[in-house]
Order: structure tokens, then C-alpha cells, then sequence
């Protein structure tokens, strides 16, 4: 985080793919989500990443089950 924000800060364009929601929350992020729909604008709260993160973070056995 503090390497991108140092990269920005000297006048950089950067590019991250990720599935990190706290990358994704780079202050001054311009974000786009990739899915079936194809690539769309999102603000970081509407992202599935950190909608997932958010579900594991608050039941992780939730994702942990496998059926037998």
C-alpha cells in the first residue's frame, strides 16, 4: 500500500489486479470489477471481494463446510 501511494505521489499510473479488498481501498482508487457482466465502475463497498471478505470475517465456518 504505501509503495503505490509513493508511486502515485511521483505522478505514476497503476495498475493492480487483486482480490485484496484492503488494496482495493487505496484512498483515490479508481476501481472496476470484472464479472459476467464484464468490466464495470464500483465503489469498494459494492465490490463481491469485499462482500465475500466481509461473510468469511463474520461466519469463516461458512466456508470451511464441504458436504459429504
Amino acid at each position: 500500500m504505501a509503495v503505490l501511494l509513493d508511486l502515485v505521489a511521483a505522478g505514476a499510473q497503476v495498475v493492480v489486479a487483486t482480490h485484496s479488498p484492503v488494496l482495493a481501498a487505496l484512498p483515490g482508487a479508481t476501481l472496476r470489477e470484472v464479472g459476467t457482466w464484464g468490466l464495470r465502475p464500483a465503489g469498494w463497498e459494492d465490490l463481491g471481494l469485499t462482500a465475500s471478505w466481509r461473510q468469511f470475517l463474520a461466519d469463516p465456518e461458512s466456508f470451511l463446510r464441504h458436504p459429504r
